[in-house]
């Protein structure tokens, strides 16, 4: 990549702790129905409003190590976790979908009118949009685990952004689709055509892999599969399921001699697989080319 992608790569990643510093607060406040925006952040022991240079991802947290200024409660480790989580995830998905031409994404199909060929390959813009469309499910599809490793329900309204996204991308950015829903089918109403089938087939598949989620009354692997079927398509949320439900076998077998496993919530074990899914699209169309 040139230095100037380089550039632009690092800056994303930094971006990308600063939003994982934001899915704390989300994971924190949201199940217990608090305001995301206020008070500002706090600790939660004394209640002193976090100082701003006490407040950058990761630095803050081993500068202070692990401790509040104020009142020296510890802070957990899974906050600078997260933080770096989301970093990295932005860091390798701005590599591969930003700096290298989308090289992890599906051949994309030359969209034709009248004999003429209108577009083909990928734009710049269109690679950005891309990767901001994607980072926004797997951000969300992370936030909706950890709360449900947490002990509490997601809920509807974290996933709202997704869904408003996708019918934005369906209705006027159909190209944020690598794999269209049917091949041959260009226009604006391909992206909603994508959108719809990716979203019928995500909650299909979701609300049966829900029946066999080890602990009941969680409802983040619907909602997830929801938002991966209108954001990914219907072939990326068919794909998925079938890894999530070899998950789901392999989880009870183990979590009968291990506690650890029995508490991860197939909805956080679906943040893993999304991941790798979206860095190895273009290998799994390869080898399965019904996936594109």
């Amino acid at each position: 990549m040139p230095a100037a992608s380089w550039f632009i790569v690092v800056w994303l990643a930094v971006l990308g702790t600063a939003i994982g510093s934001f899915l704390n607060v989300v994971v924190w406040r949201l199940p217990r129905g608090e305001s995301l925006l206020e008070p500002p952040s706090h600790c939660p022991k004394c209640g002193h409003p976090i100082r701003w240079y006490d407040n950058v991802p990761i630095v803050s947290w081993l500068l202070l190590r692990g401790r509040c200024r104020d009142c020296g409660t510890a802070i957990s480790a899974r906050y600078p976790l997260v933080e770096a989580a989301c970093g990295a995830s932005f860091l390798v998905l701005a590599i591969l979908e930003c700096g290298m031409q989308g090289i992890n994404l599906p051949a994309r199909q030359p969209m034709v009118a009248n004999d003429v060929i209108l577009t083909f390959g990928w734009s710049g813009r269109e690679l950005y949009g891309v990767f901001l469309f994607h980072q926004l499910l797997w951000c969300t599809l992370l936030a909706g685990g950890l709360i449900e490793y947490d002990g509490y329900r997601a809920r509807w309204r974290l996933y709202v952004p997704v869904l408003v996204g996708a019918a934005v991308a369906g209705s006027a950015l159909p190209m944020l689709y690598p794999v269209p829903a049917w091949q041959g089918v260009a226009g604006w109403y391909a992206g909603m055509a994508t959108g719809a089938a990716g979203l019928g087939a995500g909650a299909l598949f979701g609300g049966l892999l829900s029946r066999w989620e080890p602990v009941p009354h969680r409802n983040g692997v619907w909602l997830g599969f929801i938002g991966i079927g209108a954001v990914l398509g219907w072939q990326a949320a068919s794909g998925l399921a079938i890894l999530t439900l070899f998950w789901q076998l392999w989880a009870t077998i183990l979590g009968r001699r291990i506690a650890a496993v029995r508490r991860v919530p197939t909805s956080l074990a679906l943040v893993v697989l999304c991941f790798a899914w979206i860095a190895t699209w273009s290998l799994l169309v390869e080898w399965i080319p019904w996936l594109g």
